[in-house]
């Protein structure tokens, strides 16, 4: 079989994030939006937003520790994408809340390892025969951003006057995109190049991570939990607040798809400004990207300021993400990479997601929406300090046994 040369080769791996990834907007954009119309309210879409990431604490590093213990994760990957394609659409035949946590529960558990694995294989692959991660990483971005922007196309705002007589309540085209693109997926993942063909993998043994997990290690997810929990306050009610303002569905996408304009902006540059700043400070520079986007909702924006603050996303997501995922891979070695990866996305993304949503619901029932942004700030800005404070530059294994 002739050898794919590396840069076909990360064509192909820079698609596969896009295929990934492009569905992500419908969740990110649409679920919340969706599951208020079907009845549940401020509270209780927090607790949907805690229990999806409530079940990523487990989903991820088991579904890791599976990915390291195989030949080939591409399978994992594939039998994930085809699972979660035949999950996600039955929340459009039920309105009870019990059933739909239930779904919700069974999605994430399928649906937010797909990450972190993915960053794992690309990972080895730019290990094995060089790249730039965030140049490979920012075509899902890049597909994120374009799927928005299609929304406006997909969805028909006339429906609006009798949204809850509809099936999907006008957003059934969300969910038929979405299950599109993960069978996409599960083609095209089986037809990239795979870089554990040429290593020989071992059983995976759960002390191979825990004797490289330090106290910087520790302390850089507690911080990382603090900031993503903070920013679950935007996750879930910045569509709502986008609909209270008067914006129609199918303009909704344009706004998050600004954000993500700005996301990859960052991702061209990520690289360069990783040598120059260091990890530690491109993570630290990322949460007080989120405690001042946090604090200017928490001011009641117009649509016009809103605009602009969408162009914070690209420190609240890609300084923040990007640098956690430089910080991890630099700290393992390449046998509990995957691993390592799906740790950081059970507890950052998935604890902190489930706290930060539990603890924003209950703000937002109770106080109110600016007052939520405005702890949630308060919180971004402790997790900066913190990192600042005591945080320090990753080191590798190689280092640290020094």
């Amino acid at each position: 079989m002739t050898e794919i040369t590396n840069k076909s080769s990360r064509r192909h791996y820079s698609l596969l994030h896009f295929i990934s990834l492009s569905p992500k907007s419908g969740i990110l954009i649409y679920m919340n939006l969706y599951l208020k119309r079907a009845g549940l309210n401020s509270s209780q879409l927090g607790t949907v937003a805690a229990i999806f990431s409530f079940m990523s604490i487990f989903s991820s590093p088991i579904w890791g520790i599976v990915a390291d213990s195989v030949k080939d994760m591409r399978r994992i990957i594939a039998l994930l994408f085809l699972s979660a394609s035949l999950v996600y659409p039955l929340l459009l035949f039920t309105k009870n809340y019990y059933a739909i946590l239930g779904i919700i529960m069974l999605f994430s558990f399928l649906e937010t390892p797909v990450a972190p694995i993915n960053d794992a294989l690309t990972l080895g692959f730019i290990k094995q025969h060089g790249g730039d991660y965030g140049r490979i990483r920012l075509w899902g971005s890049i597909g994120i951003g374009i799927s928005m922007l299609l929304f406006k196309l997909m969805i028909k705002d006339e429906f609006e006057g009798n949204i809850t007589s509809e099936f999907g309540y006008g957003l059934l085209s969300v969910f038929i995109f979405f299950s599109t693109f993960r069978l996409l997926g599960v083609v095209w993942v089986l037809m990239i190049p795979n870089p554990a063909e040429v290593e020989v993998r071992e059983p995976f043994k759960w002390n191979q991570l825990n004797r490289f997990i330090t106290v910087n290690f520790v302390l850089t997810l507690i911080t990382g939990l603090m900031a993503r929990a903070a920013m679950q306050a935007y996750y879930i009610f910045f569509s709502i607040y986008l609909e209270d303002l008067g914006v129609p569905d199918s303009s909704q996408g344009f706004f998050w798809a600004l954000g993500v304009a700005s996301e990859i902006g960052m991702m061209f540059v990520i690289g360069n400004l990783i040598k120059w700043t260091g990890i530690k400070w491109i993570v630290i520079i990322g949460m007080l990207g989120m405690a001042m986007r946090l604090f200017f909702y928490s001011l009641k924006p117009s649509i016009i300021a809103i605009l602009f603050l969408q162009l914070f996303h690209a420190l609240t997501y890609t300084a923040f993400h990007i640098g956690i995922v430089n910080f991890i891979s630099t700290m393992l070695p390449d046998q509990v990479r995957a691993s390592g990866q799906t740790l950081y996305s059970g507890i950052v993304w998935g604890l902190g997601g489930m706290i930060g949503g539990k603890i924003c619901g209950g703000i937002e029932k109770t106080h109110g929406r600016f007052v939520m942004f405005r702890i949630s700030s308060i919180i971004a800005l402790l997790a900066a300090l913190i990192t600042h404070i005591f945080g320090k530059e990753p080191q590798s294994p190689l280092e640290n046994t020094i």
